[in-house]
């Protein structure tokens, strides 16, 4: 019998994902209790998610011309940006809101995905990257994507020709890892199966275009490769916006597990995309 297309491009990336572990592309996973630990500094409202968020970058090292504000029009609270500079012009978008509405703790939408944001960072640090790694803390995504929207409305066409991909966490952690399969791009999707192939991680694909939106939508549709990770399904979205966004709904093992994957995967995503397919 013939391989059928899809088993070929199976057998195409689990090739190519030995070749890249060949080349070593090295990362460190820190320990749970690390990963943990930053995910229970959710306190406060916007404005102190954000300094935390920001100290956290700086605790990781990034700090100077690499950590900055930046500003949101007509709002109060800017996006935190942390940078991760390559060796190449091509950059890597890894993104997650950190503002909250008012009703819970916020630490399900989102803390679970922004707290992630500095121990992806110092997990891919201490290695050469071909790509330049644009990590984003979001303001103002519970208000219409606002903070993600003015971020890329602000990227110049060759910014945005440079930008191979924007991968997205929010709302991670509730459960097994998932991703919102009919708004991603097919080719990150295919990558992100194959990574958690190798990790024995079984990726679901839940869309919840009916729940609403996330930031990934606003480079997607400046037709940047993009793909959100999550965890929401029909029986967890009732944490969503509700006093029920408390952290005892979080499962610090899943929510470990996606953090692990999303190293994995950006170190993958980096040494491959860029080039031909």
């Amino acid at each position: 019998m013939a391989p059928t297309t899809a088993f070929k491009a199976a057998v195409i990336s689990a090739v190519l994902l030995t070749a890249v572990s060949a080349e070593e592309f090295k990362y460190r996973f820190v320990p749970p209790a690390v990963v943990e630990k930053r995910l229970n500094m959710y306190q406060g409202k916007n404005q102190q998610r954000h300094d935390t968020l920001r100290a956290l970058f700086e605790q990781v090292g990034c700090t100077g011309e690499n950590l900055r504000d930046a500003p949101v029009k007509h709002e109060t609270i800017p996006n935190v940006v942390c940078i991760l500079k390559g060796t190449t012009d091509r950059m890597i978008i890894i993104g997650a809101h950190f503002d909250m509405v008012d009703a819970g703790s916020g630490v399900v939408d989102n803390w679970s995905g922004a707290s992630l944001l500095p121990s992806v960072y110092d997990s891919l640090r201490a290695n050469p990257r071909d790509h330049t790694l644009i990590f984003i803390g979001f303001s103002q995504e519970e208000k219409g994507l606002i903070g993600s929207e003015d971020y890329a409305s602000k990227m110049t066409k060759e910014e945005i020709a440079k930008t191979d991909a924007m991968i997205n966490m929010d709302t991670v952690g509730l459960g097994p890892t998932a991703i919102w399969g009919n708004r991603a791009d097919k080719r990150l999707t295919k990558d992100i199966v194959t990574v958690a192939s190798s990790m024995d991680i079984k990726l679901r694909n839940i869309n919840f275009e009916t729940i609403g939106s996330t930031d990934s939508e606003s480079f997607a549709s400046k037709k940047i490769p993009a793909l959100t990770v999550h965890s929401i399904t029909h029986d967890t979205d009732k944490y969503l916006h509700t006093p029920d966004d408390k952290i005892e709904h979080m499962n610090v093992t899943e929510h470990y597990k996606t953090y692990k994957l999303v190293v994995k995967y950006i170190a993958y995503l980096d040494k491959t995309w860029g080039k031909p397919e």
